[in-house]
């Protein structure tokens, strides 16, 4: 049995090699990788965003692609693919610092699995003690930018300050 490739077989097949090359690299322009830099402003500039958009949380929701909860909020500040990673895999992409090491576009994590786990995004101090930060966060009573005791309200856990290995700036 003999196989005849016409010119219009292989002209299709090329075309839908192209499209799918193309279309693979515009996922990868809208969906950066979790190693892409991001700056401290951006970071910043993103978290207000949500703020100014008014969004409300919902583990299934999605706002320009992200989820809803606190670590889709965090996910979309550092950019990282949509539709973000999960309060448990931050660790992976971050490292732990020393409470006086925080900068802005730092988290406070809470690294537990679920609706036991949450993340802030630390702004900048509050007070000349260092109780107190400014930070953003979603949570179930909404977005916020807001003064939160470090390193977070008692009763949720702990907190501890980590860094976005991919984070630039100062």
């Amino acid at each position: 049995m003999s196989m005849r490739i016409t010119r219009r077989a292989v002209a299709r097949l090329v075309a839908a090699s192209v499209a799918l090359v193309v279309s693979a690299g515009l996922v990868a322009a809208v969906a950066p990788p979790a190693s892409a830099s991001v700056s401290r402003a951006t970071v910043i500039s993103r978290a207000q965003k949500w703020v100014n958009d008014g969004v409300t949380y919902s583990q299934s929701r999605t706002h320009l692609g992200y989820r809803t909860d606190c670590s889709g909020y965090v996910s979309y500040t550092w950019v990282l693919a949509k539709p973000g990673i999960d309060t448990t895999r931050f660790p992976n992409i971050s490292t732990k610092i020393a409470k006086g090491s925080l900068k802005r576009g730092d988290i406070l994590l809470n690294k537990a699995a679920g609706n036991s786990g949450h993340v802030a995004i630390f702004e900048k101090w509050a007070n000349s003690a260092h109780s107190s930060y400014v930070g953003y966060e979603l949570s179930g009573s909404g977005i916020h930018h807001r003064t939160i005791t470090y390193p977070y309200f008692s009763g949720y856990g702990t907190f501890v300050p980590y860094r976005y290995n991919s984070i630039t700036g100062s």
